[in-house]
């Protein structure tokens, strides 16, 4: 288009110099300029058509972070676990020059004293300081003290030899519950012709009897227990020892091994707590006339004597003496 103009305008100029041109030549001239532009412009290659712009792709939306996990507190430090009191070193018992056996005409006080001095030895040794702190020991913990001196575990059967229980005390009834017990027959001071069965009866309070364990394979083997109304549960004993050979005599403490008589009353006690049994005449042919003492021995199931809540309290056992005749 540009350039049809220009040819116009060079045609124009030149019209005054060729004003004398006749109309027909002026007119095939502008076809043929017609021409030539049209053909130019069939040659001009196609202008560029513009192209769309680019949509923008939409923005996606911003990723949300994801919420902070809040810090895991820190679980609270346990307290450090207290060590254990160190029980003290089992000390060596000492070594004592061995005594000569007392004389059995010197009767068995001097041999006790003895024994006691010798083992008491050896309970201080073993014990060492928790004798005076009065720190409670368990069974295992108290019987390992004492058997690097010979002295082994029971274990249900009764050892003449001796030996350290496991098993712990057990139930005390309150200091209202506290059983006792009283000889009725015979009575204190009686006389029994030698030959002669004699009936023995006694009273017994607070103490549910007819609990008996065999004695063989459960000795000491059961803590002391008590029934639903806090008595313990439990029997009695009677035994009889020769303890001067007549009324006149001073008596001296009897061999606790060396006894005429003795019976386990295994049975339930009747409504008013009475328990007997009788003691054959023959029993005292052997030992002879003399005093006599006869006494209960009460003890819990397991056989062991019975433990109290309180120590200041009455016997919960009773004795009398009779002579034979």
């Amino acid at each position: 288009m540009h350039f049809q103009q220009i040819l116009i305008a060079a045609l124009v100029a030149s019209t005054a110099a060729v004003s004398a041109v006749p109309t027909a030549v002026l007119d095939a001239d502008l076809a043929t300029v017609d021409v030539a532009a049209r053909q130019f412009r069939q040659r001009q290659p196609p202008a560029p058509q513009r192209l769309p712009q680019r949509k923008q792709a939409p923005q996606l939306p911003q990723k949300k972070q994801a919420p902070q996990v809040p810090q895991r507190k820190q679980a609270p430090q346990l307290p450090q676990r207290k060590q254990a009191p160190q029980l003290p070193q089992k000390q060596q018992a000492p070594q004592q020059p061995k005594q000569p056996e007392p004389q059995k005409q010197q009767g068995g006080q001097q041999g006790g004293q003895q024994g006691g001095q010798q083992k008491g030895g050896r309970v201080n040794a073993a014990l060492g300081v928790n004798r005076a702190s009065g720190v409670a020991v368990g069974g295992t913990e108290f019987c390992a003290l004492f058997n690097p001196f010979g002295i082994q575990n029971l274990n249900g059967g009764q050892n003449r030899a001796g030996g350290c229980g496991l098993t712990i005390q057990g139930a005390l009834p309150s200091a209202t519950q506290m059983p006792s017990t009283i000889i009725i027959e015979p009575a204190s001071g009686a006389t029994v012709r030698s030959g002669q069965d004699m009936n023995v009866r006694i009273n017994v309070r607070n103490l549910e009897t007819g609990h008996f364990s065999d004695p063989q394979t459960q000795y000491y083997t059961s803590p002391q227990t008590l029934n639903v109304q806090g008595v313990i549960q439990g029997h009695s004993h009677v035994t009889i020892q020769r303890i001067a050979g007549n009324a006149n005599a001073t008596p001296a403490a009897p061999d606790a091994k060396v006894f005429q008589f003795f019976k386990g009353l295994n049975d339930a006690a009747d409504g008013s707590g009475n328990l007997q049994v009788t003691v054959p005449g023959s029993s005292f042919q052997k030992s002879g006339p003399g005093v006599y003492r006869l006494c209960t021995m009460s003890g819990a199931f397991s056989h062991q004597p019975l433990v109290m809540p309180v120590a200041q309290r009455g016997a919960q056992d009773d004795c009398v003496r009779f002579t034979v005749q």
